[in-house]
């Protein structure tokens, strides 16, 4: 039986929405990483996955400033899965410096 992600929690940074989570070490677990965002007033119909990661962390780089998300993570090890984790709930607003200006001379 896979242990339930906990503490699940989203952060804005500057490459994406940092989603991490908590759970026991076990060989081989994948964590499946859903989304479920409303942008713009369009409300998604059904949670999306976003991705498979080895590590208990991932980077939604496709996440908008100004966006509402809830992201949720599931354990996947062969036809073993854990249960979804408990929702963590973000908007994330652009507070980052733009980058350095290239190629001026």
């Amino acid at each position: 039986v896979l242990a339930k992600p906990a503490q699940v929690r989203a952060e804005a940074t500057a490459a994406g929405v940092l989603v991490q989570w908590e759970a026991p070490e076990q060989a081989g677990v994948e964590w499946k990483v859903f989304r479920l965002g409303n942008v713009k007033g369009v409300l998604d119909k059904e949670r999306v996955e976003m991705g498979r990661v080895k590590e208990k962390r991932f980077v939604d780089t496709g996440a908008e400033y100004g966006g509402s998300y809830r992201y949720t993570v599931e354990g996947v090890l062969g036809a073993a899965m854990s249960e979804t984790s408990e929702a963590a709930e973000i908007v994330p607003v652009d507070k980052f410096a733009p980058g350095v200006p290239q190629g001026l001379t």
